[in-house]
């Protein structure tokens, strides 16, 4: 009788044990080649598999993985989307991670590189001009995905 239970729970644990679903988490966005500009909202997401914590650390690089920075740590999500609010900075080598707060080994990055650009660039003045007082000068810029009305500063 010993013997029989102690084969039921060997059978039951291999089949527990090897039917259980690894844990994976896949990005699906921004996974190469996209082009986000400076304080944008975007929605990194990704799919996951298995049975995972749903608490996730994203990371974003600006030199294709050599240094990270964090975007969130431990964040709540049950379906695979966090709303990111681009940062104010230039690269065309970037790239976003996520991983598993709880299981870090469940990670994945973006498959290649995307870009960050500045949404509006200043072609005129662009420095050195010397501009006399009671002159009029043309102020000139070029905008991409961005809206029509501008403030200018000096």
């Amino acid at each position: 009788m010993k013997l029989l239970k102690l084969l039921a729970a060997i059978s039951f644990f291999a089949i527990f044990s090897f039917g259980a679903k690894a844990q994976t988490v896949t990005i699906t966005q921004p996974n190469g080649g996209e082009m986000l500009y400076v304080c944008q909202t975007y929605t990194i997401m990704w799919n996951q598999t298995g049975s995972p914590s749903n608490y996730w650390n994203i990371d974003y690089s600006l030199n294709n993985g050599a240094t990270w920075a964090s975007v969130a740590s431990n964040y709540l999500a049950t379906n695979g989307q966090f709303v990111w609010t681009v940062p104010p900075v230039q690269s065309s080598i970037c790239l976003v991670r996520v991983y598993d707060a709880i299981t870090p080994t469940t990670v994945d990055q973006s498959d290649a590189v995307f870009s960050i650009n500045i949404p509006v660039t200043l072609t005129a003045p662009n420095g050195g001009e010397v501009w006399q007082a009671g002159t009029v000068n043309n102020i000139t810029w070029n905008t991409i995905a961005v809206g029509t009305i501008f403030n200018i500063d000096y």
